[in-house]
């Protein structure tokens, strides 16, 4: 309809519609996500009733204290004595999903029939569903079907004695369960009987006493498919998208900080390759271009430089080299190495290099490992080693007396070599983002890098840093890496 109002009152109409919409939108999805993703701790709660939002299917499930809680100190508990087969189960009211991850803590109070407990998934009532539990009695971990009351086993695994708070996780996609246990995988099993969304909740046997604590639903994420081009002829690598990269298809990824998962950025990554070469390129949006690490900076009043810690931008790709590898190396009860293409903004980028490294995550002490308290819930320990060889710069001396710049840079590029001379790589600030272009051979033929073989399917991850450090940074979901053949073109 033709506005018959002022050109300003017709502006101020629009944009106030505008805005209300996009609020909406807001809204709509803040509400979408909150459904598909749900979380309970159980300290609002109020003592003697069920948890807010869960129904008493069977069993006798009601608010209790416990001060060892991971949480502030309520727990839902499994208080009844029932007779050897009844399965004692507690649904959530409004969490209906399909592909689940779920996850919670638990400990085993007592029980003289059965002990421990577990999780339940994809219930279409109190007599049908999947279930995952721990029974301490046994000292094992098994997944079953429920089908209308009668349980059947689909898989089963020994663990250790469960004295104390534990934390079980199930993923289901599709026809596929993974069962983790403190955050080790033990169970990895396929069954379609129940499909569709369906109820998620808690479980226990006959008299099992068990707390719960910190329960999570949501939806499980599967990887994002990235995919590779074969190219004839190469990009340059320089940090600018030349028209060979027009052959590559674009994949929005987004990356989230490893703590919170707040402050969501899209990464925009492009791949190419050839018969013995991956290119890569990645541009992410950075307001401020940081391309110095800890610069010397001249202080007046003290008549020297002197260097105050300053994160350069980074950004890094990395890829399974053995354990079970997670996308967040502050992964309870995980162990893995990655190879990792680490560009750095203030040290090889001047230099067009990267630096190959790698990352070793382990919940045990390990050398040049630095450890990670955990809120309480145990310490994670990180070394983060370069490969074999000399790396692209060198720190040098603070000089001696004021060179005519209040700020000097504090390393020196060189010429890498061996292993560290295997990523090549360059990254361009724009003033809005960065444009980095990074290439390696699939097989260096160093034992420290991971060998990319064309006919598989790669997994791998990025992270992001923006004036940050260390664990303080962004990550990607877990990204499935496929190389198409030379007849196929990227859509």
């Amino acid at each position: 309809m033709r506005c018959q109002l002022s050109s300003r009152l017709c502006l101020l109409i629009s944009m106030l519609i505008y805005s209300t919409l996009f609020q909406v939108a807001i809204v709509s999805s803040a509400l979408a996500d909150a459904a598909e993703n749900q979380a309970w701790n159980f300290d609002r709660d109020r003592k003697g009733t069920i948890g807010e939002g869960f129904t008493s299917e069977v069993g006798r499930w009601e608010i209790v204290d416990d001060t060892t809680a991971p949480s502030n100190g309520q727990v839902l508990a499994q208080l009844a004595e029932n007779p050897s087969e009844t399965f004692n189960i507690t649904l959530v009211q409004d969490a209906d999903l399909q592909d689940v991850d779920v996850s919670v803590s638990f400990k085993a109070i007592g029980g003289t029939i059965d002990q421990g407990g577990g999780l339940v998934w994809r219930a279409r009532d109190v007599d049908n569903y999947y279930i995952a539990r721990v029974n301490p009695l046994e000292e094992n971990y098994r997944v079953y079907k429920v089908v209308e009351g009668n349980r059947t086993e689909l898989g089963s695994a020994q663990v250790g004695p469960s004295q104390g708070w534990h934390d079980l996780r199930v993923i289901m996609i599709g026809d596929h369960i993974q069962g983790f246990y403190d955050g080790q995988k033990y169970l990895d099993v396929r069954d379609n009987t129940f499909e569709g969304t369906a109820k998620v909740g808690l479980w226990t046997k006959a008299d099992a006493e068990t707390h719960f604590d910190d329960f999570h639903a949501g939806l499980a994420q599967t990887a994002l498919l990235w995919q590779s081009s074969y190219t004839s002829m190469v990009p340059v690598i320089d940090g600018e998208l030349d028209e060979v990269w027009e052959n590559s298809s674009p994949l929005m990824v987004e990356v989230r900080e490893a703590v919170g998962g707040q402050n969501p950025r899209t990464v925009v990554l492009r791949a190419l390759h050839t018969d013995d070469r991956i290119y890569v390129s990645a541009q992410w949006p950075d307001a401020t271009r940081s391309d110095m690490r800890d610069p010397y900076v001249w202080n007046t009043n003290e008549n020297k430089y002197e260097r105050p810690a300053r994160p350069d931008d980074q950004f890094a790709l990395e890829f399974p080299l053995s354990g079970d590898f997670e996308v967040s190396m502050l992964a309870l009860a995980r162990d893995y190495t990655a190879d990792v293409w680490h560009w750095k903004a203030g040290r090889g980028n001047p230099v067009g290099w990267v630096d190959d490294k790698r990352h070793i995550i382990s919940q045990t002490p390990v050398e040049n490992a630095l450890a990670y308290a955990m809120g309480g819930r145990g310490t994670i320990y990180i070394a983060r080693l370069m490969d074999g060889g000399v790396p692209a710069y060198t720190l040098q001396d603070a000089p001696q007396q004021f060179t005519g710049n209040n700020v000097v840079d504090s390393f020196l590029s060189q010429t890498p070599s061996e292993s560290l001379a295997d990523v090549r790589g360059k990254g361009k600030h724009d003033g809005n983002r960065w444009t980095l272009e990074m290439s390696r051979q699939f097989n260096t033929n160093h034992d420290d890098d991971v060998i990319l073989n064309p006919e598989e399917i790669i997994h791998c991850a990025i992270a992001v840093l923006d004036d940050e450090l260390y664990w303080r940074h962004s990550v990607s979901p877990l990204i499935e890496l496929r190389f198409l053949p030379k007849a196929t073109q990227a859509p």
